[in-house]
C-alpha cells in the first residue's frame, strides 16, 4: 500500500507547486489537481505529484491521526520486542 504525505505549500508556477515535505523543499507536479493550491494551503502528495488539496483544519487532523497512529505502531513494536526477551 501507497501512502501520500502532507506538504505545506510555499510556491506555486504554472504546473508546479514547491511545497515543505517534513522540513524539506521538494517540487511537486499539479497536473493532477483540478484548482490550483495557493501558498499556506496543504496537499497531499506521492511519487512528485500533488493528488489532494486540504484546508489547514484538514492538514492539522491527518497530522494528528498520523501522530497517534505512529505512536500506537512504536508501542505495539515495544510489546513486541519484550515479548521476544521472554524466557
Amino acid at each position: 500500500m501507497c501512502l501520500g504525505k502532507l506538504a505545506e505549500v510555499i510556491d506555486v508556477s504554472a504546473k508546479t507547486a514547491m511545497v515543505s515535505c517534513d522540513g524539506r523543499p521538494q517540487t511537486v507536479s499539479l497536473l493532477t489537481l483540478t484548482e490550483p493550491p495557493t501558498p499556506g494551503d496543504w496537499v497531499v502528495i506521492h511519487s512528485g505529484f500533488a493528488l489532494a488539496r486540504l484546508t489547514a483544519d484538514e492538514a492539522s487532523e491527518a497530522i494528528a491521526l498520523r501522530h497517534t497512529r505512529t505512536q500506537v505502531g512504536s508501542d505495539d513494536h515495544d510489546r513486541r520486542t519484550d515479548r521476544a526477551h521472554l524466557p
